[in-house]
């Protein structure tokens, strides 16, 4: 036995590269995974839900007298994109008494050194050292720049060493950033196809892409074009994916070292489901033709020589014939139809077809009550047959223009 679809009728029916920086991150440790989290944080300076710290979890180690606990360190995850131009390191820090539970100060109580280097385990250069600051049981804000020297990835590391006392050694709000060299110029907002059907995906980019070293992205969005832009989560690349369900204008900030401009807006617009629905195609182009479908005043025509017009049409496979007029039928009221089937070449098979409409219109004929007429199998001759019979168009389904689908199925 074989099972083959042989052609699809199609109709209308109405009335039914960046170049990189270090991006600026901040660890506010305020949750053990995602971002700006203890992940990917090493040492042996660990993540405390305690809030003692600077008013929310932190990073800490208790360091006193016993030689083991003498010193402490954290280094941070990698951090790519390093472009050689300064990097800002902020943070907030105290050293305070273990016995009054991280809330009274400690002096004196030693130092720390604030490095980077190119591998998780060094070689590390200290660009700043922090060195018996006074303590008064709150947190202190410190600030440092460098420039540092070529290298892809870059780790900072926190290396502390006690002098008295027992305390804790807390950091918390770890901000790396790094400055940026560019022109911003992005120009027009471009795309790869427009307009688009729903659930399709469109490729956003801009005229002049490569800006400058270190130059950051944000995609926005705007339903008309004059609503306030939003940002779009995780698009901070020169392009950007794109699956808009209705019309939408999108642009691209772009900033520098403080300086931000937007590219030329572009609208992406929505094709109507008629001109969205995917191309079908028998598996078999051999033998077995619709050759009239006739619904109301709707009456196309194919025969086993000449291709339909439409677009993606296939001799014997697939007739399209949605580039034509579309015509009106009146839901919840019966209506006629013929479908006329035979073969392109001598012999006989066992036949069925189906009658599909888009109810729904959402650009597919899978959901319930749109297989809207099924026939019986039959053997054919070689000449053409006739079928007829009448369907009735729900009343559930949408005005406006919609698509129908008529498939013939053989088997023997």
């Amino acid at each position: 036995m074989k099972t083959k679809l042989l052609l699809s009728i199609f109709l209308m029916l109405s009335s039914l590269s960046n170049w990189a920086q270090i991006d600026a991150i901040t660890y506010n440790f305020n949750s053990p995974s995602g971002i700006g989290s203890s992940a990917g944080w090493t040492g042996n300076i660990t993540r405390t839900a305690v809030n003692t710290a600077c008013g929310s979890p932190s990073m800490r180690r208790n360091l006193y007298m016993s030689t083991i606990f003498q010193t402490g360190n954290m280094v941070s995850p990698g951090l790519t994109g390093n472009n050689t131009s300064p990097v800002t390191v902020s943070y907030n820090y105290k050293a305070a008494n273990y016995i009054s539970s991280n809330t009274v100060g400690t002096n004196p109580w030693g130092y720390f050194n604030v490095q980077f280097g190119f591998s998780a385990n060094g070689p590390w250069t200290t660009f700043a050292t922090v060195s018996q600051e006074t303590q008064n049981g709150e947190c202190i804000t410190q600030t440092h720049t460098f420039t540092p020297p070529a290298g892809a990835t870059m780790f900072f590391k926190w290396d502390c060493f006690w002098s008295s006392g027992d305390y804790y050694i807390n950091f918390d709000d770890v901000s790396i950033s790094q400055e940026c060299f560019g022109t911003l110029a992005p120009g027009n907002t471009l795309s790869s196809t427009n307009p688009l059907c729903q659930t399709a995906t469109t490729t956003l980019s801009l005229q002049n892409s490569n800006l400058g070293t270190g130059v950051s992205y944000q995609w926005q969005f705007s339903p008309d074009g004059i609503a306030p832009y939003s940002d779009i989560v995780d698009a901070t690349f020169p392009s950007y994916e794109a699956s808009p369900s209705i019309s939408t204008f999108y642009r691209c900030e772009v900033s520098c070292n403080g300086n931000s401009i937007t590219s030329i807006p572009l609208q992406i617009n929505i094709n109507a489901v008629i001109n969205c629905y995917c191309v079908s195609g028998a598996s078999n182009a051999a033998d077995t033709e619709l050759f009239n479908v006739t619904i109301g005043a709707l009456n196309n025509t194919s025969n086993c020589i000449t291709p339909a017009t439409g677009l993606g049409s296939v001799l014997n496979r697939y007739a399209n014939y949605s580039n034509l007029p579309p015509v009106s039928i009146d839901k919840m009221v019966p209506i006629s139809f013929s479908v006329n089937h035979g073969t392109c070449s001598i012999s006989n098979y066992t036949r069925a077809f189906k009658i599909f409409i888009d109810g729904n219109q959402d650009g597919d004929f899978f959901d319930a009550g749109e297989e809207v007429y099924v026939s019986p199998f039959s053997v054919i001759e070689m000449w053409p047959v006739s079928t007829t019979g009448t369907i009735s168009i729900p009343g559930s389904f949408l005005d406006g223009n919609t698509g129908m689908r008529v498939v013939l199925q053989e088997t023997s």
